[in-house]
């Protein structure tokens, strides 16, 4: 096989799902890794659709790279589980796309942009606070939302032993009892957002996430989907200490 259609072995291991680019690395590194029955333990080993690769003793398939924007609206959970008293945002796609995962998380009562990809290079990106992804939500919340709350939620409060943060909040005005926040986050916490507000007795009424790095929700209707554009992906793997670029 010609060497330019060679591929590093742990960007085979990432694009099957089995662990991010870095994990995948340190499978290597741990021996755990085998490539035509022998294991592979030193980086920068090069493979072809022929050989045989198996992690932990478990043979991979590797999958095409598939990378989603959904709208996912509210009653839908981000999980891969089919026993679920909810509907899975994988009822939201083809069935030919079943194998992606979801990259960070909406909570059931959440709504707005959710990716979904194969690639594990780059859920990793996007969800470890140290590439500095900013998440961009709209939320509506029942309360005042004076200075005080705003430098509060900005210079961050210790919750349950996890200190949490915004890196920015707007007050974008009160209609019919209700105010409008923007918030961008960097990484996110499980729950991040209403755990901090409630701090301030804020209550939530709704929380959409609206933009992941320089991808914007727009005008995706609720409930759809779209591919990633070979741009939007470049534009998340040029994150902070990422190296790879889109294909």
């Amino acid at each position: 096989m010609s060497e330019k259609n060679l591929v590093r072995l742990q960007k085979v291991i990432a694009q099957a799902g089995v662990a991010s680019r870095r994990q995948a690395e340190q499978l290597i590194l741990d021996r755990l890794v085998s490539v035509n029955g022998e294991i592979v333990s030193e980086l920068g080993i090069r493979v072809g659709a022929e050989d045989r690769i198996m992690v932990r003793g478990k043979e991979i398939s590797p999958v095409p790279l598939v990378y989603l924007m959904l709208n996912k609206p509210r009653g839908f959970v981000c999980s891969n589980d089919r026993h679920s008293k909810f509907p899975s945002f994988l009822d939201l796609i083809p069935k030919v796309w079943q194998s992606v995962h979801h990259v960070g998380r909406l909570d059931v009562a959440s709504d707005g942009l959710l990716l979904a990809t194969t690639d594990g290079a780059l859920t990793q990106i996007v969800t470890h606070p140290s590439f500095e992804v900013p998440k961009f939500y709209e939320v509506s919340v029942r309360g005042e939302v004076n200075e005080s709350v705003i430098k509060g939620c900005l210079d961050g409060v210790t919750v349950d032993g996890e200190y949490l943060r915004f890196q920015e909040l707007r007050n974008d005005g009160s209609h019919h009892g209700l105010t409008k926040l923007f918030i961008r986050l960097i990484g996110g916490k499980n729950r991040e957002i209403r755990r901090l507000l409630n701090v301030f007795d804020l209550g939530v009424s709704r929380l959409t996430r609206i933009g992941v790095g320089e991808l914007v929700l727009g005008n995706l209707d609720s409930g759809k989907w779209r591919e990633l554009s070979v741009k939007e992906r470049a534009s998340l793997f040029a994150f902070k200490g990422s190296s790879r670029e889109a294909k």
